[in-house]
């Protein structure tokens, strides 16, 4: 049988694949969005901010280092999950989730326009 990573994830709602390839993310039942190494299974960032369930995630098409996520408590949050303090990365999510107020859904060629209420993927 295969290893079990050491924090195992709680009910894996959603997966995004990174448009580099190198990463997934992944939304849970714990509220959180986690950043997994797409080659090795390596837990890379484990994201918390979400005050309910992470029902999607989506990565922004030309860099891998942003990901958007909406959770059952109408919220969608924009992280760049690749700074290394997390007072640097709430400064930086609060920069991105000012920009892109409004504008959640990002589209295929970088641009970002409002999610639907439906599943597109």
């Amino acid at each position: 049988a295969a290893p079990r990573p050491p924090n195992p994830a709680v009910s894996t709602i959603s997966i995004a694949v990174s448009p580099d390839g190198r990463t997934l993310a992944s939304t849970h039942g714990d509220h959180t969005v986690k950043i997994t190494c797409a080659s090795t299974g390596t837990l890379i960032r484990n994201l918390e901010g979400h005050p309910r369930t992470p029902w999607t995630v989506k990565y922004h098409p030309a860099n891998p280092r942003i990901v958007a996520s909406g959770c059952l408590g109408f919220q969608v949050r924009v992280w760049d999950w690749d700074y290394r303090t997390e007072s640097a990365r709430r400064a930086q999510r609060e920069r991105i989730e000012r920009r892109y107020a409004g504008r959640y859904d990002f589209g295929a060629e970088g641009g970002a326009g409002y999610l639907g209420d439906g599943w597109d993927g």
